[in-house]
């Protein structure tokens, strides 16, 4: 019995150890190690520095096929790595640049404009060192305003006849049979930008017919090839990571190159994947491992100081280069996440268990709640596709995994500077510690209470209030208001800064993606059987 007791109170731990060997295992033994990666540095003729990671295919010889890829908007070029890294697997190089106003390039405002110039000095670069890169075989990707970005470089600049292949990913344009060139469109089912139908019609009007999805229509030898892709476990967020549309994407290249055409089974998911469980891992491991020493519960700031200086160890390392620059941050964040847990673990032992429970479940409701949306978004389609309703778990389970990924990314990217080309930190990296080292635990500890108190409001009976007969002045100021703003809006449509249809799209977005989600999410925290659950977790 003693002995049951003894295994049981080191569950978390046990549970913790296994899953981080899960996700080592993973991500070391599915890691592709074949595939070199190198920085690049470009200015061009504007003086604008781009940066950029090229992964270049060991078992391909010299001149290499090319594809120049672009992320989206809050983004960075790490967002690309999946694919980049899997046509790399292929025989194919892969360059993945941050546009101007994202990552580690040039500071500026959003323009779709100078995105167009960006791509015209990276697609220049390459041409340039014909010695690496294949000038017949060059092709251009990306995700969302990446994609927008290959699309008018494959349709609208001079050097669009030399592009063989086009990748977009969650974007539809106005195109034509041959332009851009051999074209694959890629979107998620529950897409919030494009919907299934008006990615078909894109494909119609590439193809001169309506065309199924999965169909290939046109010929790759005069650039008139196009296929569009709906994969059934993605929205827009989880485009670049979806497994489905990277098979799709990469096979596409090879047979848009000519290349030799072999089944490969696709990485990086499990790599993905891999991260994220060593990520779990730590945090139950380090969580559960401290609360069970009791004399740290006086030395709540010599942990802190501990953890601190192990995040500043791994630093300097990469600011040395000793380690890669990207392992450095990525272990400086690891160490940023495990500090709360840690310290709140040691300072209150016994609500650790209950408070990772209620993360799971709260966690949970907020994934039922984006799936409500995403069934009656496409309704319609499901209902057309039963069968496509297989993959709302899959879509459910990456979710996660994806955001806490693209998450991390901004984060590296807002926090550090520069990270390819060394590593330099900005002010920015003491605030991840600054509160802990302060005052220990006070994180997690004012969260939890500040949590309780917004369940305890969201939970309240309803009540109508009387509403009093709004005034003569009030009614007087609403009205004035209301003719400044409209004198704005009109003033705006003239100038071309603001539509009637850009700010229906934007309220449509607001609403799928925050204002639905966030209603079901109340209403499922204010039921009976949430909180029965929510009971069981003390």
């Amino acid at each position: 019995m003693q002995r049951a007791k003894f295994m049981f109170s080191k569950l978390g731990i046990w549970l913790g150890a296994i899953t981080l060997i899960a996700g080592l295992l993973l991500h070391q033994g599915f890691y592709p190690h074949n595939i070199t990666t190198e920085t690049i540095n470009l200015k061009g003729d504007r003086d604008h520095p781009l940066v950029g990671r090229l992964h270049i295919p060991n078992q391909t010889k010299t001149p290499y096929p090319t594809i120049i890829l672009w992320h989206g908007v809050s983004s960075s070029k790490e967002m690309m790595e999946p694919l980049a890294v899997e046509l790399a697997r292929q025989g194919i190089a892969a360059i993945a640049f941050d546009a101007g106003g994202f990552g580690e390039s040039y500071p500026r405002p959003f323009s779709s404009e100078e995105n167009l110039k960006d791509a015209s000095v990276v697609f220049d670069y390459v041409k340039q060192h014909p010695e690496r890169f294949d000038r017949l075989h060059l092709g251009m990707g990306g995700h969302s305003m990446g994609a927008a970005t290959a699309i008018a470089f494959g349709s609208e600049t001079a050097s669009s006849n030399q592009i063989r292949v086009t990748i977009v990913l969650g974007m539809s344009a106005e195109i034509s049979r041959t332009s851009p060139a051999n074209l694959l469109m890629g979107i998620g089912l529950y897409e919030e930008l494009h919907s299934p139908a008006a990615m078909r019609e894109t494909l119609q009007q590439g193809t001169g017919e309506a065309t199924q999805e999965f169909q290939i229509k046109g010929d790759f030898q005069n650039g008139s090839a196009r296929k569009l892709v709906i994969s059934i476990t993605s929205n827009h967020l989880i485009e670049p990571f979806d497994p489905t549309l990277i098979q799709e994407a990469v096979v596409w290249a090879v047979k848009a190159f000519g290349l030799p055409e072999r089944s490969v089974l696709l990485t990086m998911p499990f790599v993905m994947w891999g991260w994220f469980l060593i990520f779990i891992g730590s945090v139950l491991g380090i969580g559960y491992g401290l609360r069970e020493l009791n004399f740290l519960k006086t030395k709540l700031r010599l942990v802190s100081v501990g953890m601190v200086a192990i995040a500043a160890i791994f630093l300097c390392l990469g600011m040395m280069g000793a380690i890669p620059s990207r392992m450095a941050s990525s272990l400086i964040f690891l160490v940023a996440a495990v500090l709360p847990i840690s310290t709140y673990a040691i300072n209150q032992p016994k609500k650790l268990t209950s408070f990772l429970q209620l993360c799971g479940l709260y966690v949970s409701a907020i994934l039922i709640a984006y799936a409500i949306v995403s069934l009656v978004m496409r309704w319609q389609e499901l209902l057309t596709n039963p069968s496509y309703l297989l993959g709302l778990p899959q879509f459910l389970v990456q979710l996660p995994v994806a955001m806490i990924y693209s998450r991390v990314q901004e984060l590296n990217a807002a926090i550090f500077p520069v990270y390819s080309n060394g590593l330099v930190p900005s002010w920015q990296l003491s605030l991840l510690f600054l509160p802990e080292l302060i005052y220990p635990s006070v994180l997690l500890s004012v969260g939890t209470r500040v949590a309780a108190w917004l369940v305890r409001w969201l939970r309240q009976p309803l009540r109508l209030a009387k509403v009093d007969r709004p005034s003569k002045k009030s009614l007087q100021l609403l009205g004035g208001l209301s003719l400044v703003l409209a004198i704005v809006l009109i003033q705006q449509a003239r100038m071309g800064t603001f539509s009637m249809e850009y700010a229906i799209v934007a309220i449509s977005l607001l609403a799928r993606m925050a204002l639905f989600p966030a209603l079901l999410v109340i209403l499922i925290v204010r039921s009976p059987q949430f909180q029965a659950l929510e009971k069981r977790c003390f």
